[in-house]
């Protein structure tokens, strides 16, 4: 097997010899012979003239592409059969009894590279954005991978709108064939909440959520998975916050931060988790001066992604 549990592209000469024997038992075959009975020998026309072994080979290929999801079972001594193009394929002894993995090999868990490995089971990259008139993470992408912190804030007066988001990033493949994928961070998490009394309307939101992409190795195109988040804090002004409120918690699983997502051999796929802070300054009747600020420290000790087989 290779690395990913992909298996290799290779064609041995013995499936060939197989293949080809296979050959004489097949309607093509007698159609064959009828129609070449004065003209040239049967072999060196078969299959518009292309060398047996070469079109053997590549509708073998074609079969065993179809046969992959099988991979994965376990199947003794099975028997595969398949007409392509009129041709009998038939594999035998293919399939073989694969190890089963072990629970522990299906349980990862992921959290901050505090001494910078660079290891699959670490955070491998961070992910920041922000808008106009938003305040960026006050944490880096590095200090992100290293330390698991998502701290940031996001401030604007009256008639702005502005976001700040920050993740970390791990890399996840399918190492045991086609599965269920179940992502459960662990996030402690403290917010600030600041209005005015010139705040008219004003509001502030912070999301915790699990964005999760997925490629092909060599393709740039990503597909995106799954974006689930939910909202811990949001706050108006008119519940009168006028200065620094503090709000604390911990998402988990129970407070509904998990999402699932299928993985399957042959692609990789991106796990963020992520704090997305958001703050609109209100609108038309807000004072001049009107404000609306969050501040938020967080931090992803932790992130566990259980595989279910499929």
């Amino acid at each position: 097997m290779a690395d990913g549990g992909e298996r290799e592209d290779h064609i041995g000469d013995d499936e060939i010899e197989m293949l080809v024997g296979s050959l004489d038992r097949t309607a093509l075959r007698r159609r064959a012979i009828i129609a070449a009975a004065s003209g040239p020998a049967v072999e060196e026309q078969l299959l518009d003239d292309r060398p047996v072994p070469d079109a053997v080979a590549e509708r073998l290929d074609r079969f065993r592409q179809t046969l992959v999801p099988l991979t994965h079972l376990d199947l003794r001594g099975a028997v595969m059969h398949k007409v392509s193009d009129g041709l009998d394929l038939t594999m035998s002894g293919w399939f073989e009894a694969m190890a089963q993995p072990e629970p522990r090999d299906l349980l990862h868990v992921y959290g901050p590279d505090r001494d910078a490995t660079g290891e699959q089971r670490y955070y491998r990259w961070a992910w920041l954005d922000h808008s106009t008139y938003a305040s960026a993470f006050s944490t880096t992408g590095p200090a992100i991978v290293r330390s698991g912190r998502l701290a940031g804030s996001c401030g604007v007066y009256w008639g702005q709108w502005a976001f700040s988001v920050g993740g970390a990033g791990m890399l996840f493949t399918a190492q045991h064939g086609a599965s269920r994928v179940s992502v459960r961070p662990y996030v402690p998490w403290v917010a600030l909440t600041s209005f005015n009394h010139y705040s008219i309307g004003a509001s502030v939101v912070c999301h915790l959520g699990i964005l999760v992409e997925s490629w092909r190795p060599g393709d740039a195109q990503t597909q995106q998975e799954r974006d689930h988040f939910i909202t811990v804090v949001q706050r108006t002004s008119a519940e009168g916050y006028l200065f620094d409120s503090e709000t604390s918690g911990t998402a988990v699983s129970s407070e509904g931060l998990v999402t699932d997502f299928v993985a399957v051999p042959g692609r990789r796929y991106a796990i963020y988790v992520y704090a997305w802070l958001e703050t609109n300054g209100g609108g038309v009747g807000s004072g001049p001066l009107g404000y609306a600020r969050i501040e938020l420290d967080a931090s992803v000790p932790f992130v566990v992604a259980q595989e279910t087989l499929l």
